[in-house]
């Protein structure tokens, strides 16, 4: 668009919009903002593989006005018995250490997470190398691993 850069950059701060950098991210963007409605409030359940990122993204999630609450007791109950190895916590945020790797803890802990009632919404941070070590350790496609994960939340 033409126009002073200033000027640009001023309306889009004051009405809070996304500005993507490049056409790579305008598309993923759009495609998050097209899957996904808007969550019912700023309460989110917070999860990742690990601990010094989790720490940074509730860091971020604060800054931009999201709050990370205690899960409530029952939720709490819930997941101390699939994320109970050392150097996980199942508290919010959720650190899932070596745990990512073990497909019996998705179904009941995001089923757990679902149900919890002090929480609007998930976010599950995930890094794209990751998934490669879960397409390398049970020889699957990252589509297939995708699928999965899908069929996990659906099940949910």
């Amino acid at each position: 668009m033409g126009g002073s850069d200033p000027l640009w950059q001023g309306m889009l701060r004051q009405t809070k919009a996304h500005v993507a950098q490049d056409v790579n991210e305008l598309v993923e963007t759009a495609m998050t903002f097209y899957y996904l409605k808007r969550p019912a409030g700023r309460r989110m359940a917070l999860m990742c593989i690990s601990g010094g990122l989790i720490v940074n993204y509730t860091d971020v999630a604060v800054r931009h006005g999201f709050e990370i609450p205690e899960l409530a007791p029952d939720t709490k109950k819930n997941l101390s018995e699939v994320i109970n190895a050392p150097g996980t916590s199942f508290t919010n945020p959720i650190d899932m250490a070596s745990l990512f790797f073990s497909n019996r803890i998705y179904a009941p802990m995001l089923g757990a997470l679902d149900k919890d009632t002090n929480t609007d919404f998930i976010l599950f941070i995930i890094a794209m190398e990751y998934i490669r070590g879960l397409e390398y350790q049970y020889k699957v496609s990252v589509q297939r691993i995708v699928e999965a994960f899908l069929g996990i939340i659906d099940r949910v």
